[in-house]
């Protein structure tokens, strides 16, 4: 069999290319599946985008724990994940507007499209303390 330059170029790049070259390219946020709202801690709406994807979200959610798409054009950031909250992926089937090969959620809004980054520690939410002390110093300033 004879081949041409290109071909053996093409052979022999294929052939020297080491899998943890190949691996590099796998890196930041992982697909974790279609969560409920209230799965999703320290959710907060970063953009709304005609082109929404799942690496557009990324990039403006880089250093949060958790991306979330809904909506086929909502991007919202998170802290934390509940994962044992996950639902059928038949409720995140709306597609992303940017990318219909990717699945964004639910039309309605309810269910996200979970993606995390697990070199970005979860936030622990401290949410319920804070919220009591700071009503206890309310009551204690209101019974004085």
């Amino acid at each position: 069999m004879i081949y041409n330059y290109l071909e053996v170029v093409a052979l022999i790049l294929l052939a020297s290319t080491p899998v943890q070259a190949v691996d590099a390219f796998n890196f930041g946020y992982q697909s974790k599946g279609c969560y409920p709202k209230s799965a999703i801690e320290g959710l907060s709406l970063k953009n709304t985008y005609i082109y929404q994807s799942s690496g557009y979200c990324e990039q403006q959610c880089l250093g949060n724990h958790v991306i979330a798409l809904t909506e086929g054009n909502a991007c919202y950031c998170g802290s934390n994940l509940d994962v044992t909250s996950s639902v059928d992926s038949s409720f995140c089937s709306s597609p992303c507007k940017g990318y219909a090969l990717e699945d964004c959620g639910s039309s309605d809004g309810d269910y996200f499209q979970v993606y995390l980054d697990p070199s970005v520690n979860p936030s622990i939410s401290d949410s319920s303390s804070s919220s009591e002390s700071s009503s206890d110093t309310t009551s204690t300033t209101t019974d004085a």
